[in-house]
């Protein structure tokens, strides 16, 4: 027995496979590595390589017990070393922790059980877009697959739900994949699925993505405002320019909190953003004069507040901006493609790429690389206006070209005619046009 390290767990090996055991039982078996610090906790090591951080304990009836603490990797040495205290604590106290956990885990045994304890005691705390993850299951999963046990769960059950889902929308069937892999996940670490379940979610593809590139050319964008001005509430008219003035994304311009804007100094500042950082952006002049004019709900920190609740921040546009679109022939567009529609303008106005992540926010350069087709086709159409500009000035043009073999083609004719068949002469009234002979050369 020694003291656990990453070194050694990462080094510790599965136990010695017993002569004809099937693969099915060798993978169950587990080799157990003892801590020397804290008396109890060690580490499985099973025959399919898991590994995983556990407590072994007495109860005070005195039945020996094992406590799951979570898998090597997704908990580090330290975090499974101070979990097994804290679990040693709960123990001297009287509780017994396994027998609870097991007890959690009999709950846990539906989909739909197993996505709302997801939601509740994880992703509320710990994913910033946890609301769009309810949503998702709350439409698409729970229906669905909600009343299932997690038993019936299996991979043909779910490719099924997932072909069926991508008829709609093969992007939104993704993302309640990987949101429902993800609670799969967390409760498979916390050790609250019942043993022997795999999970179905790994072994489903996902259908092929390609990245949307809509962008609205300059008459769309005259119907779409023309459009807009026929709206009778003042937000939404305000809205739809400042998204394609401003570049934010639906949530930061719609989430904005009237604290956070400076008017003189032109500015909005955005504590939350997609890349998990706090930034600052800029506001030219018309922004600047939408926000001024745009009537202030009476207490309402929000700039967009909610019209049920002017305490909270307007949640969508949906219905009017249906309308808009309608209106304007634009069925397809969507408040996203304002966003790229303010990069795309950008871009064929010849701005850096690099300037135009800057005033999108984008955390990474690649995700510009959208609009460099855009910034190359300026680039050609600067070439041509280059090109049209330098005509006629370097003598490379159709009609100089044709008039200086004209010339040449006279000047031959007029040697060989005064040449009269001399060889000499011949020679000489092509030296002086600039021929030479193979041996001259």
């Amino acid at each position: 027995m020694s003291n656990l390290t990453k070194r050694s767990v990462d080094g510790a090996s599965p136990p010695e496979r017993k002569p004809g055991e099937s693969d099915q039982s060798y993978r169950k078996r587990w080799a157990w590595y003892s801590d020397l610090e804290v008396p109890g906790f060690g580490v499985k090591v099973y025959g399919s390589g898991r590994k995983v951080y556990a407590l072994r304990y007495r109860t005070q009836s005195g039945r020996q017990r094992m406590y799951t603490l979570g898998k090597h990797g997704a908990l580090t040495i330290k975090e499974a070393r101070d979990h097994a205290r804290a679990k040693k604590v709960e123990i001297l106290d009287g509780e017994d922790p396994q027998a609870k956990k097991q007890r959690e885990a009999v709950e846990i045994r539906t989909v739909e059980k197993l996505v709302t304890r997801w939601i509740e005691d994880y992703a509320k705390s710990h994913r910033k877009r946890w609301k769009e993850d309810k949503g998702r299951l709350d439409r698409h999963v729970k229906p669905k697959l909600g009343q299932l046990s997690l038993e019936d769960l299996t991979r043909d059950v779910l490719a099924a739900w997932h072909r069926s889902l991508g008829k709609g929308t093969q992007i939104q069937a993704n993302r309640c994949l990987e949101t429902l892999r993800a609670a799969w996940r967390w409760a498979d670490g916390e050790g609250l699925l019942p043993e022997g379940i795999l999970d179905p979610t790994r072994s489903i593809k996902k259908f092929r993505e390609r990245s949307r590139d809509r962008w609205l050319r300059k008459p769309e964008v005259k119907r779409l405002m023309e459009a807009v001005a026929k709206q009778s509430d003042d937000y939404v008219r305000a809205a739809i320019p400042l998204f394609l003035l401003t570049g934010l994304r639906k949530r930061e311009l719609l989430n904005a909190r009237w604290e956070n804007i400076d008017l003189e100094r032109g500015e909005i500042r955005l504590p939350e953003t997609k890349s998990g950082v706090a930034q600052v952006r800029l506001l030219r002049p018309r922004a600047v004069q939408i926000l001024t004019h745009l009537p202030r709900a009476s207490e309402s920190p929000f700039v967009f507040p909610s019209p049920q609740d002017p305490m909270k921040p307007r949640d969508d546009i949906k219905k009017p901006w249906a309308e808009i679109r309608e209106k304007a022939g634009l069925p397809s567009v969507t408040l996203h493609d304002l966003r790229r529609t303010a990069g795309s303008l950008m871009a064929q106005a010849g701005i850096p790429l690099q300037v135009i992540g800057k005033v999108l926010g984008h955390s990474h350069p690649g995700v510009t690389k959208l609009y460099a087709r855009l910034a190359s086709e300026n680039e050609r159409q600067a070439l041509d206006t280059l090109s049209d500009e330098l005509e006629g000035v370097l003598g490379l043009t159709e009609d100089s070209e044709a008039e200086e073999s004209r010339s040449l083609e006279e000047s031959l004719r007029a040697v060989l005619e005064s040449s009269a068949g001399d060889p000499k002469a011949l020679q000489a009234g092509l030296r002086d046009l600039g021929f030479r002979s193979p041996v001259e050369a």
